[in-house]
């Protein structure tokens, strides 16, 4: 049995507010999978977590935009409360971010939010509300490197790519060693760079999170991958991604001081004073 994955990314709705070049809503191929994760689903996968005492990060993203999401709140107040020791996490373009979203996310279990910050606008409407737990990530300049090829299927500017796929193609990946993708259908492709599903390693509405992970296929990826690297893979094989496991505290660069417990009755979130962080 392989060690259960440590960061699990689940996307419940197919959108987003931008069509960046270097992701999947700036490609002429379209995503064909469902809009919206039915709440059950949303549900079976909680509970799925909550048997497996999942103490890893929890993100409701995937190559989407999370605050489409409506049913956020409800989604990050329902895993709270049954996966208590889980980091919950995840990642916008901060389009629809303002200081009153944050704290909701903060009160409702978000642990961490990242922004990554696309242009002057969003910089100067996200800067105020920066504290311990919003951090910004740089993205208003994109240069070689700093963004991935997502496994071949970004077709605009390869040669921002090139180099890195070559240079990575006999290495092995900390991805499938450490990460789970869920799509809207409950499908879980081979890691986030599959941002169609290209390659689907089970489906959470027929086998358990544990199944799916230590299932045949996903086995004969890793061994390959530790032994001959990515040439012979489907996806791997054209992909520029470096090769790092994913990071369990992301946005955060390791795991806060204070618990949980503590922060609940913390009145600067409470009160919401995010922008003086």
């Amino acid at each position: 049995m392989t060690d259960l994955f440590q960061v699990i990314h689940i996307e419940t709705r197919n959108a987003c507010t931008r069509t960046c070049w270097f992701c999947k809503f700036g490609q002429a191929r379209k995503d064909e999978t469902a809009q919206e994760m039915e709440w059950s689903l949303i549900e079976r996968i909680v509970y799925n977590l909550r048997d497996l005492d999942f103490r890893g990060r929890i993100s409701w993203y995937g190559t989407n935009e999370p605050l489409l999401e409506k049913r956020m709140l409800k989604i990050l107040e329902f895993t709270r409360s049954h996966c208590p020791h889980a980091f919950l996490s995840f990642i916008t373009n901060g389009d629809l971010l303002d200081a009153g979203v944050y704290q909701s996310l903060r009160r409702s279990g978000l642990d961490a939010l990242g922004v990554s910050v696309y242009d002057e606008k969003t910089y100067e409407k996200v800067k105020r509300l920066q504290d311990e737990r919003l951090v910004l990530i740089e993205m208003r300049s994109v240069r070689p490197g700093r963004v991935e090829n997502r496994a071949g299927n970004v077709k605009r500017n390869p040669q921002f790519f090139e180099v890195f796929q070559q240079r990575h193609e006999s290495r092995s990946c900390g991805r499938p060693f450490s990460m789970m993708v869920l799509n809207p259908t409950g499908q879980v492709p081979l890691c986030c760079s599959d941002m169609y599903g290209d390659v689907i390693m089970g489906d959470v509405r027929e086998q358990r999170l544990e199944e799916i992970w230590n299932n045949e296929r996903f086995q004969q990826y890793r061994t390959t991958l530790a032994q001959h690297g990515r040439k012979t893979l489907e996806l791997c094989r054209t992909c520029s991604y470096g090769g790092n496991a994913a990071e369990v505290f992301l946005p955060l660069s390791a795991k806060p001081g204070a618990e949980r417990s503590a922060e609940a009755s913390d009145p600067s979130i409470q009160s919401g004073s995010a922008e003086s962080g």
